[in-house]
């Protein structure tokens, strides 16, 4: 089974991926040459720039610069390149002494650039005016020199743009070294991204995480697609009451979580696919998604619509699954679309639809039963429970179907130097269970190369149909009568939680550091024995690209 479940994760993306890999065309011709170069110029503009994603946006600008200095572009290309930068760096992330010098490059390749019309503002016009002003003022005085001698071609550092005068800006991908491969050298470069990654989760119910991870990406920006695979490993470390109540002793396990997921691009449509495992020694995963998204109007709408398949396998820990186990497989369909309001503002709302059947179940989860009528309130004493309950002992049992709806709304508005990201989502399943989560991010700039942010998030749930504080059980001729359906698991029951926290991110678009640390605090409405957590959660990741 375990075979199986890998197989079927590594064939629904490696073989689209490898399709990929040799099917990828050339830019021979002169005209893909000023094609390729405009192509990123207009994922950067309208995409990454409306997005707010300034950083991948200048990336993939400069990459276009790159590209001209192995095609020789047009001037009238160079110029609209170098007008891109320009309004990342003035309008985007406010630095009008950088912007200055892209407008030099951008006059300085064609003397007839212009603003980009949408992306600009009155200040924005203004300065490039004055910029124009100067440097035809410039051109008069500039003394006609006579035609110098050829000199040897300076290191790739900054191709195209001309030497800085006042503020450095970041150099541009550099070049293959001489004799490799001609065809792929005029090609975009390819984006190849490692993330290292470590988090850690402790509560005080005795339960530890530690979570590193490693994943390895790379990707075509000019043609539109990429492949990636990471590793995750869980240490998981658990006494909580859940586990004691079994008469079981800490104990540790590990989780083994391999991923690969792969995209490619047809025109404006993009099509996703992803695999994965999840491997314990008491528990077995798969799943599997195919997705696809279309850009419409500009690149102002893209719907996208994703199915996802999942099969869960669990048993208990020193038990053959051919003696003890529980299945249930689940289908997962969202229908989201990302609305560009304007050159600052984006809006997703998204429609998730799950299906599971089978027995979800916890394996190690059983649930105490009390005399009829007995009066517990949450929180209440060990004394006075265990003088209530009695000496039954059931295991939980849940239905076996569920189907599971939410409707969630992101809205992300960029300000000067600061980005609002306010998340929104309402839950509701055929259990009975309701909840709503509330979740807002506020990342500033505070440099070029570090941002931080403070972090909310607010939830709130009803429990299931079949909850109860205490499950009866009931003397009757010939047995015991108890009820058919009963949960243990904290989390289908009414509970309050906040999440506070703050992160930063440091480093240039190429290597950067990110940290984060939340702490959590949890309210259990109706619980016997615990009635709050209090948690921890922190990550550190070290993503490099080159």
């Amino acid at each position: 089974m375990r075979n199986t479940i890998a197989l079927c994760a590594l064939v629904l993306v490696l073989v689209p991926a490898s399709a990929l890999a040799q099917g990828r065309p050339g830019a021979d011709s002169k005209a893909n040459k000023d094609e390729a170069a405009l192509k990123l110029f207009d994922k950067a503009m309208n995409g990454d720039y409306l997005d707010v994603n300034l950083e991948a946006a200048e990336k993939k600008l400069k990459n276009a610069l790159w590209l001209c200095k192995k095609n020789h572009c047009s001037d009238q290309t160079l110029g609209k390149l170098h007008m891109g930068l320009a309004t990342v760096h003035g309008l985007g992330q406010q630095k009008p002494d950088v912007a200055a010098i892209d407008f030099e490059h951008a006059l300085d390749a064609d003397p007839n650039v212009t603003t980009l019309g949408e992306f600009s503002s009155p200040a924005f016009d203004a300065a490039f005016k004055k910029a124009k002003k100067a440097a035809k003022l410039a051109g008069k005085k500039k003394p006609k020199k006579p035609e110098p001698e050829p000199e040897p071609e300076p290191e790739p550092v900054e191709p195209v743009e001309k030497p800085e005068t006042t503020k450095p800006v970041p150099a541009e991908p550099a070049p293959k070294a001489s004799g490799s491969d001609d065809k792929k050298d005029e090609g975009a470069p390819l984006t190849k991204t490692i993330t290292l990654e470590t988090s850690g989760y402790i509560d005080n119910d005795a339960t530890e995480v530690l979570s590193p991870s490693l994943r390895f990406a790379v990707a075509d920006e000019v043609e539109g697609w990429g492949i990636g695979a990471g590793f995750l490993v869980d240490v998981v470390t658990s006494a909580s009451a859940d586990i004691v109540a079994t008469a079981s002793p800490k104990w540790t396990d590990k989780r083994y979580v391999p991923e690969l997921d792969g995209h490619f691009k047809i025109d404006d449509t993009t099509i996703s696919l992803a695999g994965g495992a999840s491997v314990e020694s008491d528990y077995i995963a798969g799943n599997g998604s195919v997705g696809v998204s279309t850009d419409l109007r500009q690149k102002t709408i893209t719907p996208s619509l994703s199915y996802g398949f999942g099969y869960n396998q669990a048993g208990r820990k020193g038990t053959p699954y051919s003696v003890y186990q529980r299945t249930f497989h689940s289908h997962t369909f969202q229908l989201d679309s990302t609305f560009v309001l304007d050159k600052a503002t984006i809006f997703v709302p998204a429609l998730t639809s799950s299906l599971e059947f089978g027995d979800s179940a916890k394996p190690y989860r059983w649930v105490p039963t009390f005399r009829p009528g007995a009066a517990l309130v949450p929180g209440e004493s060990l004394d006075r429970v265990n003088k209530l309950r009695t000496n039954i002992v059931l295991e939980e049992r849940v239905p076996q179907t569920r189907q599971r709806f939410a409707l969630a709304g992101l809205l992300a508005h960029r300000f000067s130097g600061v980005t609002l990201r306010f998340d929104e989502r309402l839950y509701v399943d055929s259990w009975g269970l309701k909840g709503s989560t509330t979740d807002v991010m506020l990342p500033i700039d505070v440099s070029s190369g570090f941002r931080l942010w403070p972090h909310l998030r607010f939830h709130a749930q009803t429990g299931v149909g079949f909850w109860k504080l205490a499950y009866e059980a009931k003397q009757i001729p010939g047995g015991v009568e108890v009820s058919g359906l009963r949960a243990g698991d904290r989390e289908l029951g009414p509970l309050l939680g906040a999440t506070f926290g703050a992160g930063f991110r440091a480093g240039s678009d190429t290597v950067g550091v990110t940290v984060t640390a939340d702490a959590v605090y949890t309210r259990f409405l109706e619980q016997l024995y615990i009635t709050e957590r209090i948690a921890g959660f922190g990550s550190a990741t070290l993503e490099a690209k080159f």
